[in-house]
C-alpha cells in the first residue's frame, strides 16, 4: 500500500476504544481499524459509495489474517517479472 497514509489516533484510559486507525485508499475507499477494549475485538471496516463492511477479529485470529496478507504480498513481489524465483 505504498504511499498510503494511515491516521492513528490512541484513546484515554477508560475509553472503550484503545486504538483507531484509518486512510483513505484509491477509488474513494475508506478502511478503518479499531482495537476495543470492552470486547477485546479489533474491527476492520470498509467502505465505499454505499457499501460498508464491518469484520471483528480476537487478537489470534488479526495476528493470522495479517500474516497471511503478507504471505499473498510476499508471493506477488515474487511472481513480478525481474522478481525472484
Amino acid at each position: 500500500m505504498s504511499g498510503i497514509t494511515f491516521t492513528t489516533r490512541g484513546h484515554e484510559e477508560g475509553t472503550n476504544r484503545v486504538r483507531e486507525s484509518s486512510a483513505n485508499l484509491p477509488g474513494r475507499v475508506h478502511l478503518s481499524m479499531t482495537a476495543c477494549r470492552g470486547t477485546r475485538l479489533i474491527g476492520l471496516g470498509l467502505s465505499h459509495d454505499f457499501m460498508a463492511v464491518q469484520l471483528e477479529f480476537s487478537p489470534d485470529q488479526a495476528r493470522a489474517v495479517a500474516a497471511e496478507l503478507l504471505a499473498c504480498a510476499d508471493v506477488l513481489n515474487i511472481a513480478k517479472p525481474g522478481g525472484a524465483a
